[in-house]
């Protein structure tokens, strides 16, 4: 978990810090834009700082919504007559649910679990030959003595058949026998599938 809360740490600061290259590039270009974003950033510190004496501040408030939202429109216009992308001073972060941040609205985000399985999938196959380890090359042919050949061509099918019924509502399946029947092979050959 850790290691994906690292991940998540090192692509929002790297979209963090393409966002400030890109406006110390548009601001050199057009300076007239960072005039603007002083006055969007302003804007926001007066909202706060009205809400926070309280009294009739509604109207205040509005005005200052629209003149912020006035200035986010001649931002963009400036950025698109300038040849920048609308979005070009704003991070670009890896997902854009939770701005890499691994939560949204307080539960954790898609991207983050995502991220778990991936870094999982990962140490499961610097591991064990999850590569090689597919029911395409699970070979019946080790099994000599007619009746176990039947009995792990069964297993197989039914190894293949669970993945293709799996959901999160699926039961856990346990292995066990003696060494050198294909239970690591089919575990890694179900892990590679789902």
């Amino acid at each position: 978990m850790l290691q994906a809360e690292q991940e998540l740490d090192r692509r929002r600061q790297r979209a963090e810090a393409q966002a400030r290259h890109n406006r110390d590039i548009a601001y050199q270009k057009v300076p007239a834009l960072e005039t603007l974003e002083r006055e969007i950033a302003q804007a926001g510190v007066a909202v706060i700082e009205v809400i926070g004496k309280g009294g009739g501040a509604q109207e205040f408030v509005r005005l200052l919504r629209e003149q912020n939202l006035a200035a986010q429109e001649k931002r963009r216009q400036l950025l698109l007559e300038n040849g920048f992308a609308a979005d070009f001073l704003q991070p670009a972060y890896t997902c854009k649910k939770c701005g890499d941040s691994g939560f949204v609205g307080g539960m954790r985000c898609d991207c983050f679990m995502d991220l778990l399985r991936q870094l999982a999938y990962k140490e499961l196959c610097m591991n064990a030959p999850v590569e090689v380890s597919t029911f395409a090359r699970f070979s019946l042919e080790y099994y000599s003595v007619p009746d176990q050949k039947k009995r792990m061509q069964d297993i197989l099918l039914f190894c293949q058949d669970y993945v293709r019924g799996f959901s999160v509502r699926s039961k856990n399946l346990l292995f066990f026998g003696a060494t050198g029947l294909g239970k690591t092979h089919l575990s890694l050959a179900i892990a590679k599938e789902l």
